[in-house]
């Protein structure tokens, strides 16, 4: 039974991992792409679901949908990458929190 006493301190094991690696990327990607990649989803979930796990599943789908259509959104617009994918996430996320105010009236 010791020898499985470390994993209850996994989960903070892999937060601790996951906060120096932002760390570590912060210099090289720049602030505003990573802030856009990492923090805007969560936001923008936070306001789309309905419980925690949906706020994960949220989360997952629309990191995704901001990486790919922030990518789509440079070469169309053609803007450097990280413009791209910071203007097209901040847009989605007023477009997300518009529409959050708007049904909650």
């Amino acid at each position: 039974m010791e020898a499985f006493a470390i994993l209850r301190y996994a989960p903070i094991l892999r937060g601790f991992l996951v906060l120096m690696l932002a760390g570590a990327v912060f210099p090289l990607v720049g602030a505003l792409l990573l802030d856009a990649i990492l923090i805007l989803p969560a936001l923008m979930a936070v306001a789309c679901a309905r419980s925690l796990r949906g706020t994960f599943a949220w989360a997952s789908v629309l990191g995704v949908v901001v990486a790919f259509g922030g990518f789509v959104f440079a070469i169309l617009a053609d803007l450097p990458v990280s413009s791209g994918v910071t203007i097209f996430g901040a847009l989605l996320f007023a477009a997300i929190h518009l529409a959050a105010l708007r049904r909650r009236k």
